[in-house]
């Protein structure tokens, strides 16, 4: 099995629930730039949304962490909302996907050839999404 990568499909404990696990994409390793939205403030963005959204800004995934992200970003909890999620909650790398049985696909099992290429594509989609 190689080192995680951007692109590679994680498991890892739920930040909000202990006792769960959820899936989601690791986008980003530590070090790394990433975009995050900016707080709504306390009329629920309205004033954000009136001034053409909440917008964004940068920040570094710190030491000892990753950034996931879910690939239905329109109703995904993922860092968006938790933050950085430590190494140490990582459970697993997803190889092989099952369910529905009409997507039964294996995953990589080799670092793609430029692995920042997915996190810059993730990142400015994300963005455009806020």
């Amino acid at each position: 099995m190689h080192r995680l990568s951007p692109g590679d499909v994680v498991t890892a404990v739920s930040p909000d629930n202990p006792h769960q696990h959820v899936c989601k994409r690791l986008v980003a390793l530590e070090g790394t730039p990433v975009a995050v939205p900016r707080p709504r403030g306390l009329l629920g963005g309205l004033l954000g949304g009136l001034l053409g959204g909440p917008g964004y800004e940068l920040m570094e995934v710190p030491q000892g962490h990753v950034w996931l992200l879910g690939d239905n970003a329109a109703v995904s909890k993922d860092s968006r909302s938790y933050g950085p999620v430590p190494y140490a909650m990582l459970s697993g790398r997803v190889c092989v996907q099952v369910w529905p049985p009409s997507r039964w696909r294996f995953f990589p099992s080799h670092p793609p050839a430029d692995p920042h290429a997915y996190a810059r594509r993730v990142t400015i989609a994300s963005c455009a999404a806020w």
